[in-house]
C-alpha cells in the first residue's frame, strides 16, 4: 500500500509539474483565461461557494485594438487588473476580447467598488504617448443566488457582451432573469 501510494503521489507530482500554463493563463494579460473560468466556477458551484462575478466589458474592444494599438490595450487592461486587485478581487479571468471576469468573495461595499471603478474609467488611459479614454459596462452576478451552475453563467456574460443597450451599471438581480436564464 505505502508503494501504491508513493507511485501515485509521484504521478500526480509529475502530472502538475508538466502541465502546460498557457492551457490556464492568458499568456497576453497574465491573467486566468476563459477555460480556466470555466473549471474554477464549475467547481466553486459544486461546492456550493458563494461569490459574485463582475463582468467587464469594453465596448468597441476590437476598434481600440486596432486605432490605439496592442501595446495601449495590454497596458490598460494590466492597469484594470491591478486596479482590481487593490479593490479586494479575488482572481481575475480574461473570458472573451475585452471582457474581464473578476470573483470578488463578498458583496460588501459592491457600490462603492463600482463607482469606483467607473470613475476611473472616467478618465483617460496612458501609456507612453497616447491616451484615450476606454468605455465600459459592467454586470455584477450573485452565485449562486442568480445563478447556479456554469453554463447558465456563461450564456449571461454572453448576453451582456452582446447586448449594447443594457445599462452602463448592471445588477442581474435586478433584471428580469427568468425568461433570459430559459433561454
Amino acid at each position: 500500500r505505502i508503494e501504491n501510494f508513493a507511485m501515485s503521489l509521484a504521478a500526480l507530482t509529475i502530472l502538475l509539474v508538466i502541465q502546460n500554463p498557457v492551457s490556464v493563463i492568458d499568456t497576453e494579460y497574465n491573467l486566468y483565461n476563459r477555460d480556466s473560468f470555466i473549471s474554477i466556477t464549475r467547481y466553486d458551484f459544486e461546492r456550493k461557494k458563494k461569490f459574485y462575478i463582475m463582468t467587464i466589458v469594453i465596448d468597441d474592444f476590437e476598434h481600440y485594438r486596432k486605432a490605439l494599438g496592442n501595446e495601449f490595450i495590454v497596458d490598460a487592461v494590466k492597469q484594470i487588473t491591478k486596479t482590481l486587485f487593490d479593490m479586494g478581487a479575488q482572481k481575475i479571468y480574461s473570458v472573451n476580447a475585452g471582457v474581464i471576469c473578476v470573483e470578488f468573495m463578498s458583496f460588501s461595499d459592491m457600490n462603492i467598488k463600482v463607482s469606483k471603478l467607473c470613475e476611473i474609467f472616467d478618465r483617460p488611459w496612458y501609456s507612453q504617448t497616447t491616451s484615450a479614454m476606454l468605455p465600459i459596462r459592467i454586470c455584477v452576478v450573485e452565485c449562486p443566488e442568480d445563478v447556479n451552475d456554469t453554463t447558465t453563467l456563461i450564456n449571461i456574460i454572453s448576453w451582456f457582451e452582446s447586448n449594447k443597450e443594457s445599462e452602463k451599471i448592471l445588477y442581474f438581480s435586478e433584471v428580469d432573469n427568468k425568461i433570459l436564464v430559459r433561454a
